[in-house]
C-alpha cells in the first residue's frame, strides 16, 4: 500500500509539472491565424480561459454642484430732456445773371503762304563708271563628315498632372555629304561611329491639388445707395458767325499698274524618301521543368482528449499540421535566336522645270493735291450750358456674414527628372564649301550731266486780316443765396432706467456617496496550446 501511495503522489507532481509546462507555452487566438512555429506533427488545441475579477470601492457623485441665481429689480427715475420739433432749414433766393458788352479781335481772312518755284541748276562733269562688275568664280568644295556624341532630349521635359511615360525607337539620321553646284568634285565624306546620351524618360513634374481654406467674416453691404434728386437749369444760347468747311481738302489716286514677265525654275515634284524592308526573327524549340503545384503544409483538424486542463478551462476544436510534397511536370518553350530587324532603302527626289508668272515693277498709285473750298456761316451757340443741382439723398446699410476664401485652392508641381540614354549616329565633321577665284572689275570714263542745285520752292508769306465786332458777354453769372430758417425744440418728461436689473449668483455643493462594484482584470478569452491527447 505505501509503494502504491508513493507511485500515484509521483504521477501526479509529474502530471502537475507537464500541465505547468503547457500552460506556459500558451499562444493568444487571434481568429484564423495558426500558432507560429508550429511543427508537423504536433496537435494543437484551442482553451478558452475564463475572465478574472475583483470587487473594488469607489466614491460616486450622487448630486452634482449647481447654483442658483437672485434676482435683484431695476431701478427707474423720471427726467426732463429738450428735443427738436422741426429741424433746421434754407430757403433758395435766385439772383440773376449780369451781362456787358466788349470789343474783341476777328480773323477776316487767315494767314497763308504763297508757293514760287526756284528753276534747277545742270553742269556738265566727268566721271569714272565701271562698265563690267568685279565677279567671282566658284570653285566646288565637297563637304567633310565626322561621327559625335551629344546630348539630344527626344521629348522636351514637360509638367502635366497625369504621368504618361514616353515611347522612343532607334532612328538613322541622314546629313548633307554633298551640295548642289558647278565643276563638282567628288570626294567621299568621311564618317566615324560615337556614343550619345538620347532621353529614354522625359522629366515630368506631378501635380498635387491644395484645397481652398474659407472662413466666415461680417461685414456692412449698403441696401440702398446714396441719391440725389435733380433740378433742370434751361441753357442760354447766342448768335455768331464762322467758317464752314463745303468741300474738304482731298487726293486724288491714279493707278500705275504692275509689270510681269514670265520666268523658268526648278521644282521638287516628290520629295527623297526611305523605303523599310523587315527581317523576320529566328527562333527555336527547347524543353524545360515547371513546378506546377510547390511544395506545401495544412491544417487538418484531429479529434484529440487533451490531458493539460484546467479548473473552468473549455475545449474547442484541435488541429495538426501536415506537408504536402511538390508536383514537376515537363513543357517546351520557343526561344528567340536572331531577333527581327529591318533595313532601309534610300530613294531619291524628283524635280522638274516649270514655267511661272514674276513681277518685274509692282503696281503703284500716284497721288494729286485737291484744296478745301470754304464759306461763311451763321450758328446758335451756347453762351451758358444747361445744368442741375442735386439734392443729396443718404445710402442705407446694413451687416451681413459672408464665406470669403483665406487661402485660394492652388496645386504642387512634383518634378520627375528626365532619363537619357547613349545612342550612336552620323554627323559631319567637315562641311561642304567652296572657294572662289576673283575676276577683276572693268572701268571707262563717261560724260554726263550732273544736278549741282536741285528744283527747290520758296514760300512767301501773306499775313492774316482782323477787323473788330462786338459782342455780348456774362459779366456775372446767374446764382442763388439761401435763407437760413432755424429749428424749433420743446422739453419733455421720460423715465430713466438708473441701475438695471441683475441676478446674484448662490453656490449648491456637489453630493457624494461611497460604492462597491466588481470589476474585471482579465477578460474571458482563447489560446493555442500544444498538447498530448489521451490515448
Amino acid at each position: 500500500m505505501t509503494k502504491l501511495k508513493l507511485l500515484a503522489s509521483c504521477l501526479l507532481m509529474t502530471l502537475s509539472t507537464v500541465g505547468i509546462s503547457k500552460a506556459a507555452e500558451d499562444v493568444p487566438y487571434t481568429g484564423g491565424d495558426r500558432p507560429p512555429h508550429a511543427a508537423p506533427g504536433e496537435v494543437w488545441c484551442i482553451i478558452t480561459l475564463p475572465p478574472v475579477t475583483k470587487t473594488v470601492t469607489e466614491k460616486c457623485l450622487v448630486k452634482p454642484a449647481s447654483c442658483t441665481y437672485e434676482v435683484i429689480p431695476a431701478k427707474f427715475e423720471k427726467r426732463t430732456e429738450t428735443v427738436m420739433c422741426k429741424p433746421e432749414s434754407k430757403r433758395r433766393i435766385e439772383v440773376p445773371a449780369e451781362y456787358k458788352t466788349e470789343s474783341y479781335q476777328a480773323c477776316v481772312t487767315p494767314k497763308t503762304c504763297r508757293t514760287e518755284s526756284v528753276p534747277a541748276v545742270y553742269e556738265d562733269r566727268t566721271e569714272t563708271v565701271m562698265c563690267k562688275p568685279e565677279g567671282k568664280r566658284r570653285i566646288e568644295v565637297p563637304a567633310e563628315f565626322k561621327t559625335e556624341s551629344y546630348q539630344a532630349c527626344v521629348t522636351p521635359a514637360t509638367c502635366k498632372t497625369e504621368v504618361v511615360p514616353a515611347v522612343y525607337e532607334d532612328r538613322t539620321e541622314t546629313v548633307m555629304c554633298k551640295p548642289e553646284g558647278k565643276r563638282r568634285i567628288e570626294v567621299p565624306a568621311e564618317f566615324k561611329t560615337e556614343s550619345y546620351q538620347a532621353c529614354v524618360q522625359p522629366k515630368t513634374c506631378r501635380t498635387e491639388s491644395v484645397p481652398a481654406v474659407y472662413e466666415d467674416r461680417t461685414e456692412t453691404v449698403m441696401c440702398k445707395p446714396e441719391g440725389k434728386r435733380r433740378i433742370e437749369v434751361p441753357a442760354e444760347f447766342k448768335t455768331e458767325s464762322y467758317q464752314a468747311c463745303v468741300q474738304p481738302a482731298s487726293c486724288k489716286t491714279e493707278c500705275i499698274p504692275a509689270v510681269f514677265e514670265e520666268r523658268e525654275e526648278k521644282v521638287l515634284c516628290k520629295k527623297e524618301s526611305e523605303r523599310t524592308v523587315t527581317v523576320p526573327a529566328v527562333y527555336k524549340t527547347e524543353e524545360y521543368e515547371v513546378c506546377s503545384k510547390p511544395a506545401s503544409t495544412k491544417w487538418e483538424k484531429v479529434p484529440c482528449d487533451p490531458t493539460t486542463l484546467k479548473a473552468g478551462e473549455v475545449k474547442d476544436d484541435c488541429f495538426t499540421m501536415v506537408t504536402v510534397p511538390a508536383v514537376v511536370t515537363k513543357a517546351t518553350r520557343q526561344v528567340c535566336v536572331e531577333p527581327a530587324h529591318c533595313v532601309k532603302e534610300c530613294i531619291p527626289a524628283e524635280y522638274k522645270m516649270v514655267k511661272k508668272k514674276v513681277c518685274v515693277t509692282p503696281a503703284s498709285e500716284r497721288k494729286i493735291e485737291v484744296p478745301a473750298v470754304f464759306e461763311t456761316r451763321t450758328r446758335q451757340v451756347c453762351s451758358k450750358p444747361a445744368s442741375c443741382t442735386y439734392e443729396v439723398i443718404p445710402a442705407e446699410f446694413k451687416t451681413v456674414t459672408k464665406k470669403v476664401c483665406v487661402t485660394p485652392c492652388s496645386e504642387k508641381k512634383i518634378e520627375v527628372p528626365a532619363v537619357f540614354e547613349t545612342r550612336t549616329r552620323q554627323v559631319c565633321s567637315k562641311p561642304a564649301s567652296c572657294t572662289y577665284e576673283v575676276i577683276p572689275a572693268e572701268f571707262k570714263t563717261v560724260t554726263k550731266k550732273v544736278c549741282v542745285t536741285p528744283c527747290s520752292e520758296k514760300k512767301i508769306e501773306v499775313p492774316a486780316v482782323f477787323e473788330t465786332r462786338t459782342r455780348q458777354v456774362c459779366s456775372k453769372p446767374a446764382s442763388c443765396t439761401y435763407e437760413v430758417i432755424p429749428a424749433e425744440f420743446k422739453t419733455v418728461e421720460k423715465e430713466v432706467c438708473v441701475c438695471p436689473e441683475s441676478k446674484r449668483r448662490v453656490e449648491v455643493p456637489a453630493v457624494y456617496e461611497d460604492r462597491t462594484r466588481e470589476v474585471c482584470e482579465t477578460p474571458a478569452r482563447k489560446v493555442w496550446r500544444l498538447t498530448e491527447c489521451k490515448k
